[in-house]
């Protein structure tokens, strides 16, 4: 399916969504919710993703993979961005992107395609089948002399930074 139409079809159930909530809920209560929503996107994105960089470097630290760590950073990451972007449908696949076993089902078939796009760990860029470049020679040398002699302020006699 081309993105244009699965954007258009995601906007007009959004809509739906909120025609069908406000006769629910109400009109300020479906403002509440969406409020609510953003509010707890702010914050799930806030507090996953502290603890999941803290995990992944104890685990990085102990030699272990961090994969199943990246994931749940990554999805959590998502998942509160889909809570914050207003609408209801859209509120629905954060909270999925927040559950463990959703999280263990997604992100072995996605998370690979993404990390194979990554450059690896020790910071150069490797595409495949493309030759790696050169790293430029990055060492910088300065040739100085140091005295203990005092000069005088530019344009003022004797150093006095008061005087005319």
């Amino acid at each position: 399916m081309p993105f244009a139409f699965v954007f258009l079809l995601l906007i007009f159930l959004e809509i739906a969504g909120f025609v069908a909530m406000a006769n629910a809920v109400g009109l300020l209560g479906v403002f509440a919710l969406v409020i609510l929503g953003m509010l707890a996107g702010g914050l799930i994105i806030r507090t996953i993703g502290v603890a999941s960089v803290v995990r992944m470097q104890e685990r990085a630290e102990r030699g272990e993979t961090v994969g199943q760590e990246l994931g749940g950073l990554v999805l959590g990451f998502l998942g509160g961005v889909f809570l914050i972007i207003p609408g209801f449908l859209t509120d629905l696949i954060g909270l999925l992107l927040l559950i463990k076993p959703i999280q263990t089902l997604v992100w072995p078939r996605y998370g690979r395609q993404m990390t194979n796009r990554m450059p690896p760990m020790d910071g150069r860029w490797q595409s495949p089948g493309r030759p790696q470049r050169p790293q430029a020679d990055k060492t910088v040398v300065i040739d100085a002399e140091a005295t203990n002699e005092e000069r005088p302020a530019a344009g003022r006699p004797n150093g006095n930074p008061w005087a005319a």
